[in-house]
């Protein structure tokens, strides 16, 4: 079984250089606005090994991420009238299939290459999520392991609610370092 959370949180404040239309707001050129994104991804996803020698193991892994985003936008005016502001949120429960290879170097260090995929088009709402890792670890006994990766993350969604369309469009790139624990 894997489970993963992930969370970015940007805030910025920018003079705008171009006229914006957010919703049934427009924000002109020359307004300082202060914006919001959150995204917040929660994954888990069970492995069914089919393949396991004493060099490769190979598995698929049905699973879920749940993807909640939050956006908001301001305009900062000294006016005595406030500007134009807009906020929105989605969450998207996506249901994922991946595949998991790990090769041992030797029976302590091993290569590891993970991949969960998704994509769905019914109507008006289309998704695609890709998350994919490829990781070295170290098992530091039966149970326990060591971990450092590379993590490549892409979320897609254009969804219709009411009389807002969402196009959400995301890729996230980084490093990261684990601990694992297998029962």
């Amino acid at each position: 079984m894997t489970m993963g959370y992930y969370e970015f949180d940007l805030e910025g404040t920018r003079r705008l250089e171009r006229t914006l239309q957010i919703g049934g707001s427009e924000y002109e050129v020359g307004l300082d606005v202060v914006s919001r994104y959150e995204e917040k991804i929660f994954k888990i996803a069970y492995d069914f090994i089919f393949h396991d020698d004493d060099r490769v193991l190979l598995s698929i892994s049905p699973g879920l991420h749940l993807s909640s985003i939050n956006f908001s936008i301001a305009t900062l005016s000294s006016l005595p009238s406030p500007g134009p502001s807009d906020d929105a949120s989605v969450t998207a429960p996506l249901p994922m299939l991946g595949g998991r290879i790990r090769y041992r170097l030797t029976p302590k260090w091993s290569m590891v290459l993970v991949s969960d995929v998704f994509f769905l088009s019914v109507g008006d709402q289309s998704g695609a999520v890709t998350d994919s890792s490829f990781l070295f670890e170290y098992q530091t006994d039966s149970a326990f392991g060591l971990g450092v990766g590379l993590n490549r993350f892409a979320l897609d969604l254009d969804i219709v609610d009411g009389d807002k369309r969402w196009d959400v469009q995301s890729v996230y790139s980084g490093a990261y370092m684990y601990v694992a624990y297998k029962f």
